[in-house]
């Protein structure tokens, strides 16, 4: 409701739009279920369609459109693609006459820097927080969601801390400086290393099993990765687990 709100409030459209379609011109990953079910939850979607590149959107743009996008793309070759001057050009020639709003994916280790893009696009949401976006009126950034829909679940029962098997948990299959520092802190502090705990790093579990896990723990390690807000950290969050936290206190007092 509020994403809604905000759009209405900073647009110029006073049309409603009794049903929307997301369309991605990104690779559907991680944000799958997040994109429809998280962020859009309260929004009538009438499609869910990808499109293999940016040359399709002239023939399948519709008004009442959330537009998902990475406005920097990666090719095989090791090549990054800007789509910025694209995405101006259909903004003059086809976009300025349809009610729509772009999802932008990515850009972690950026703030709103190019300018012309947020300047021309209706409406922009993004998850990381910056303070150079602070100045645009149309930018909102919005937390990460969960990635396994069952975090979300109402029916999932969920333990007390009193009943939960494990003091702490963390696992993870991707090595970072920080999660070898915090691993090794762990597993040497003799008070932590003797609380019950699930440690296996680097390892992986069945998504099943990393959501019973997590759910059994008291305190869940949720290292930084390219920034400090995380799908680990909303995961555990998810569920009614502690996070431990790799960063000052600033980031999140922010």
């Amino acid at each position: 409701n509020a994403l809604l709100a905000l759009f209405a409030a900073t647009t110029a459209s006073a049309q409603p739009c009794p049903e929307w379609h997301l369309l991605w011109v990104a690779r559907v990953d991680w944000e799958w279920d997040y994109l429809p079910n998280q962020l859009m939850s309260q929004f009538k979607l009438a499609s869910n369609e990808t499109l293999r590149s940016l040359d399709e959107l002239p023939n399948r743009m519709r008004n009442c459109t959330a537009l998902v996008i990475r406005i920097r793309q990666t090719t095989v070759s090791g090549k990054e693609n800007d789509l910025v001057p694209r995405l101006l050009a259909l903004e003059e020639q086809l976009l300025a006459t349809m009610i729509h709003f772009y999802v932008l994916l990515g850009e972690e280790d950026r703030g709103c820097v190019d300018d012309d893009f947020y300047r021309v696009a209706p409406f922009v949401v993004r998850n990381f927080r910056h303070e150079d976006c602070l100045r645009y009126p149309n930018v909102m950034t919005a937390p990460l969601g969960v990635v396994n829909p069952v975090f979300r679940d109402p029916e999932k029962p969920r333990k007390v801390p009193a009943d939960r098997t494990y003091a702490w948990s963390f696992i993870s299959g991707h090595r970072t400086p920080i999660r070898d520092a915090i691993v090794s802190i762990f597993e040497n502090s003799t008070a932590l290393h003797a609380a019950p705990h699930y440690l296996n790093y680097p390892g992986t579990l069945r998504p099943a099993d990393y959501v019973d896990l997590l759910g059994d723990s008291i305190f869940g390690v949720a290292p930084s990765g390219a920034v400090h807000a995380t799908w680990r950290l909303q995961e555990v969050l998810a569920s009614g687990t502690i996070p431990i936290v790799t960063t000052k206190r600033a980031f999140f007092a922010s």
